[in-house]
């Protein structure tokens, strides 16, 4: 029976486990913010201390991978390279260093009548994450839901079973050293049940808060539309890069400011190529037309020395001469594997209404001079993440300085854009009076 097939029969294991995780999720906001730095600077500890042992599952599992066929594309997401691994020890022990945001006052104020509210900051819970690929990702979210007073469970796709179970050997060993509950971090290996254990976890009202939603758009889809709890995920579709005008006017008017080509197309080169598979590469590159004849060739150049294939439209294709034609689908999901579309546009608002209308509205950029464009890009593009000038692969939690990247949220309800320690926590209010009531005298 295929998992498609079974997902409606009982799931074994995911809701004991979420349990598990709740009764955890009880005791850790009991925990001192010192006591989880304590907490959390043992798990670094225990992660640096199993490196080898972490390697060597990890080296097996990638083997496994290749050995059954899967895409060299897949394969990368599972290899935990060694320096990937010391990020993630560094990393962890500068979580542990952050402020404590648990009871942290947001705002205070008092009525009229006297009673003083205070919003703080509180634990969101128990954090189901369902995800495929990237097994290193586990330690970099658990990490960032233990700052953050959260217990987590994590429901892998079976791709890396053995370094998942050696990372979370490591965890549970560091936070049981520490005083701090081992079930605050633990692991689902689904296997081949996948999309059942996950569709089961999004599900649990009353156990699991809130899901964090990582791998392919057709599974984040299949999740958010069965979940019954709060999910953090963003859709399908581009990110881009605009190329701004060349020139200030038309015509022969003079030229009130002209485009840097060159830092243009690093920014559109790195934005694609710096981690080609990720959510945040730019797999659309817009051209202003005035822009189009200086900036294309050298786009051209820069892409025949990186080994970047191009796809344009009709218009980028004059001065993009060996690329392939684009399909429109190109431009409103973006090319296959690790193509750029290029598309000529007649005007930033032309490339405002593009990017609304087919972008995943999750991180996009403008290459431009011009100081009225980039606010005009910045206010006009709905997107959870705008750059001016900066490639969009800086749209990274570690990057923006929020100690770990959780997951990505488009939605505009809750954390939109990078989902750092804070995402992870919700609003409390917390009212004080004297007494006062609100019955009649």
């Amino acid at each position: 029976m295929n998992e498609e097939a079974s997902v409606g029969a009982e799931t074994t294991g995911v809701s004991a486990l979420a349990k598990r995780a709740l009764v955890a999720s009880r005791e850790l906001p009991a925990l001192s913010g010192a006591a989880r730095r304590k907490a959390l600077s043992a798990v670094a500890d225990a992660v640096e201390a199993d490196m080898r042992t972490i390697l060597d599952e990890n080296a097996a599992d990638v083997e496994t991978a290749v050995s059954r066929g899967r895409p060299a594309s897949a394969v990368a997401l599972l290899d935990v390279e060694e320096a990937r691994l010391l990020r993630l020890v560094r990393n962890i022990r500068t979580v542990a260093d952050f402020s404590d945001p648990v009871g942290e006052r947001v705002s205070r104020w008092v009525r009229p009548n006297g009673l003083e509210i205070e919003r703080v900051r509180v634990p969101v819970g128990v954090v189901g994450v369902c995800a495929e690929g990237r097994p290193v990702s586990f330690g970099f979210i658990a990490a960032a839901c233990i700052k953050a007073g959260d217990a987590m469970v994590f429901a892998s796709d079976g791709e890396a079973p053995r370094t998942l179970r050696a990372l979370q050997a490591a965890f549970a060993r560091g936070l049981e050293s520490a005083g701090a509950p081992p079930d605050a971090v633990l692991l689902f290996d689904a296997g081949g049940r996948h999309l059942a254990a996950c569709r089961e976890l999004v599900a649990l009202e009353r156990v699991v808060d809130v899901a964090v939603l990582r791998g392919s758009p057709a599974f984040v889809r299949d999740l958010a539309e069965h979940a019954s709890i709060p999910v953090l995920r963003h859709p399908a579709g581009p990110c881009h890069v605009y190329v701004d005008r060349d020139r200030q006017g038309g015509g022969d008017a003079p030229r009130a400011y002209a485009n840097d080509m060159p830092r243009a197309v690093r920014i559109v080169a790195d934005s694609r190529l710096f981690c080609p598979h990720a959510c945040t590469s730019a797999s659309v590159a817009l051209v202003h037309a005035d822009a189009a004849p200086r900036f294309l060739p050298l786009l051209a150049d820069e892409a025949a020395r990186r080994g970047l294939a191009l796809v344009a439209d009709e218009r980028a294709a004059k001065f993009l001469p060996g690329s392939e034609k684009a399909d429109p689908a190109d431009f409103s999901l973006g090319p296959e594997g690790t193509a750029l579309a290029v598309g000529v546009v007649d005007s930033l608002q032309e490339a405002v209404d593009r990017i609304n209308a087919n972008g995943a509205r999750l991180c996009d950029a403008i290459a431009t001079e011009s100081p009225d464009a980039a606010r005009a890009f910045q206010r006009g593009v709905d997107s959870a993440i705008v750059f001016v000038n900066a490639s969009t692969t800086f749209a990274d939690g570690e990057q923006f300085g929020m100690g770990a990247l959780v997951g990505i949220s488009t939605g505009k309800v809750g954390p939109r854009g990078e989902i750092g320690i804070e995402g992870l926590t919700s609003l409390k209010y917390l009212v004080r009076g004297t007494g006062q009531t609100r019955g009649r005298p």
